[in-house]
């Protein structure tokens, strides 16, 4: 155990942060707007790792009418990367520790899941990233199973590249006015507010309704048991 958190330690708080560190400082030094690049970049980072349930597209616009769509989408898709590094060093070991695995296994649904994932595993993980669609079951699928580390990151990557391409890029060439995009950061969270107060609200109902107590129905053979019990004593 001693062992595989020193190699964690290394390898993770070593390696990644020293790149991430060195990214930092070129980016800095060398590119336009540089300093908005990096913001951009560490924005990236935190809406791709673990689970982010408010999306950073409105945020791309901004920055890729500021900072140009090619330099825009390429930090971004690093902040992408970045993101799955820390996302595999964290989460691989967490779901594959025994008493993680117990927990999961055995269920037929996640056998089947797997199944039907390694059937084309790069291309599952590159159209969830390429797409809206929500990465975190495939990051699960991709941990749990042990799928390789470099495979992944290359797919989340490559995924992700082409879409804040696509988004950069409309801000750029349409020059969407800035009002527009905070319009749509402040509608993009309040959906995403109402939807988690939505099943929050859910939630409560349903424990609410199971400890409510069920009424009693009325036994049929109530009237006939007392029937009889009137019979046998004038008996």
């Amino acid at each position: 155990m001693l062992r595989r958190l020193s190699h964690f330690a290394f390898s993770f708080a070593g390696l990644n942060a020293a790149g991430l560190t060195a990214f930092t400082v070129l980016v800095w030094r060398f590119a336009h707007e540089g300093f908005k690049l990096i913001q951009l970049t560490y924005i990236t980072i935190l809406a791709n790792v673990y689970i982010c349930v408010v999306p950073h597209e409105p945020l791309l616009l901004y920055y890729g009418k500021m900072c140009g769509y090619w330099s825009a989408s390429v930090v971004s898709a690093y902040g992408a990367f970045a993101a799955g590094v820390i996302d595999y060093e964290t989460l691989r070991p967490f779901f594959r520790h025994d008493r993680v695995r117990k927990l999961y296994a055995d269920r037929s649904s996640y056998k089947i899941g797997v199944r039907w994932f390694y059937k084309m595993p790069f291309m599952v993980m590159f159209l969830a990233a390429l797409t809206p669609a929500p990465l975190f079951p495939f990051k699960f699928m991709a941990f749990s199973s042990g799928y390789g580390k470099y495979r992944y990151l290359a797919a989340i990557t490559l995924g992700r590249f082409p879409r804040y391409l696509l988004y950069t890029w409309v801000a750029y060439k349409w020059k969407i006015p800035n009002w527009a995009i905070a319009a749509l950061v402040l509608l993009t969270a309040a959906v995403a507010g109402w939807g988690l107060l939505r099943a929050k609200w859910k939630s409560g109902s349903s424990d609410q309704t199971q400890e409510e107590p069920s009424e009693k129905t009325p036994d049929e053979n109530a009237p006939l048991q007392s029937r009889q019990k009137q019979d046998s004593a004038g008996a």
